[in-house]
C-alpha cells in the first residue's frame, strides 16, 4: 500500500529530504572532457527506473505508472522554472520497470516495512546503470523504505540518484525528485556552508513549514558553477520523449 501524506502546513516534518554523497566520492565516472557552451536552454535527459516494490505498490498497472510519472515530472519542471540563469527542461527519455530487481542481493527485500541502506542501494544502482549505458542521468523511483527517514540519496554533480516516492500526493513525490536532481546538478543543501535559509526552498535538508516551490539563490549559484565546468551534454537536444511519444516501457524480468 502506498503511504498517504496529505497536504498540510507541515510537509516532510522531521524527515531528511535527501542525504548527499560528498563531491569527489568515486561512486560513478563523470565525463569532464566536454567543452561548455552557455546556451539559454538546458536539457536533462533522464532515464527513470521503477523498482519492483514500486511496481507492486502501483498494482502493476501501466496506466497508473504513466499518469503518476507525467504528473510528477510536470511539477518538477515547474520547480526548475524558478532558476532564471537558464531554462531547464527535465526530459524523461525512457522508463524501465523492474519486475525482478537485477542486483542479485538479498538486502533489498520486497516488504515495504523493511529499511534498506541507501548508500549500498545507490552504489548498486549506479553500477547497474553504468553497465546498461542509460545515458546522461538515471533515477531509481522506489517504494522501498529507506533507512533513517531519508527520502532520497544522490551524489553531488553525479548522474544517478535514488528516491523514495511513496506518497499518494504528486507534489510530495515531485519535491523529492526535484531535490535529488538538484544534487546531481551540483547543488548542496541550503544553509550547508552557504548563506541561504535552512527552510523554504527545494534544497532544504529537512522539509517543514511552507511548501517550497522553487530553488534558492544559493542553489542557482551552485548550478551555474556546475555548468561552468564541463557539462556541455546538457546542451544536447533529446532524441526522444517518453510522454509525448508514448514510448513503450522497458521491463526487466517477466512481465
Amino acid at each position: 500500500m502506498r503511504r498517504t501524506v496529505g497536504l498540510s502546513a507541515v510537509l516532510f516534518a522531521g524527515l531528511i529530504m535527501a542525504a548527499c554523497v560528498p563531491p569527489g566520492t568515486p561512486v560513478e565516472p563523470v565525463d569532464t572532457t566536454l567543452p561548455y557552451t552557455n546556451n539559454a536552454e538546458k536539457k536533462i535527459e533522464l532515464h527513470v527506473v521503477v523498482d519492483s516494490a514500486q511496481w507492486v505498490a502501483m498494482g502493476q498497472d501501466e496506466t497508473v505508472l504513466r499518469n503518476e510519472l507525467y504528473a510528477v515530472f510536470s511539477r518538477v519542471n515547474e520547480m526548475f522554472a524558478s532558476i532564471t540563469s537558464t531554462t531547464i527542461d527535465v526530459n524523461v527519455t525512457d522508463v524501465t520497470v523492474f519486475n525482478v530487481d537485477p542486483y542479485g542481493l538479498t538486502r533489498y527485500p520486497d516488504a515495504l516495512d523493511s529499511e534498506v541502506n541507501v548508500a549500498d542501494l545507490l552504489t548498486d544502482f549506479t553500477t547497474w546503470k553504468n553497465a546498461q549505458g542509460l545515458g546522461d542521468f538515471a533515477m531509481l523511483y522506489s517504494a522501498l523504505d529507506f533507512e533513517g527517514s531519508v527520502l532520497a540519496y544522490a551524489q553531488v554533480a553525479g548522474s544517478s540518484s535514488i528516491v523514495q516516492a511513496t506518497s499518494d500526493d504528486d507534489y510530495h513525490n515531485a519535491l523529492t525528485v526535484a531535490h535529488s536532481l538538484g544534487h546531481n546538478l551540483g547543488m548542496q543543501h541550503d544553509s550547508a556552508g552557504n548563506a541561504c535559509p535552512a527552510s523554504g526552498y527545494v534544497m532544504a535538508a529537512v522539509m517543514s513549514g511552507v511548501p517550497p516551490s522553487g530553488f534558492s539563490s544559493c542553489s542557482q549559484s551552485s548550478y551555474d558553477s556546475y555548468l561552468s565546468t564541463n557539462r556541455a551534454f546538457l546542451d544536447n537536444i533529446p532524441t526522444r520523449d517518453f510522454f509525448t511519444e508514448h514510448r513503450a516501457i522497458n521491463y526487466v524480468g517477466d512481465n
